[in-house]
């Protein structure tokens, strides 16, 4: 599981585990309400709502909002023309190992373009790198192992495109 994954799921985990309590709170008014013949619609909307209030209040701060130093490294390649394949793979295998060759990195994903948009403007691979904090993309851009990538790389590239976010 990648480490957005991991957040969501948190998120999905915690919300459950509020909505459980809430909804065993009303329970709980509504079984007094009918054992007891009492008539607590008035303070059961009340507690009702305060208990909404509060077991929301507690609930973690979206994640679409920058709330930790991970850095998403995008890279988009497309490659000279006549380019052989084994060239690519060689391409695709070496940026792979950067994962396990340059501290900081958390995760690298890749895939080649299968939209049906055709708005790739022949960039067919992209590669996708999870920085720890922007100390680690520092250290990678300058890093020997990445260096020796881009000697490996440039003689088939026939353009990059990189853009980098904070999740």
């Amino acid at each position: 599981m990648t480490t957005s994954q991991e957040g969501v799921a948190n998120v999905s985990a915690y919300s459950k585990m509020n909505l459980i309590s809430a909804f065993s709170c009303c329970i709980l008014i509504r079984h007094i309400e009918c054992n007891y013949r009492m008539n607590f619609s008035f303070v059961s909307n009340i507690i009702k709502t305060l208990l909404f209030l509060i077991l929301f209040s507690l609930m973690p701060k979206s994640y679409s909002k920058p709330t930790q130093n991970l850095i998403r490294h995008v890279v988009c390649f497309k490659f000279k023309q006549g380019t052989l394949l084994e060239n690519i793979q060689k391409v695709e295998k070496n940026f792979s190992a950067l994962k396990n060759k340059i501290n900081g990195i958390t995760s690298l994903e890749w895939g080649t373009n299968n939209s049906p948009e055709n708005l790739n403007k022949e960039f067919t691979h992209c590669f996708i790198v999870t920085f720890k904090d922007e100390n680690s993309r520092e250290k990678y851009l300058p890093h020997p192992e990445h260096q020796a990538f881009v000697s490996i790389l440039k003689p088939i590239l026939a353009d990059a495109f990189v853009i980098d976010f904070t999740p």
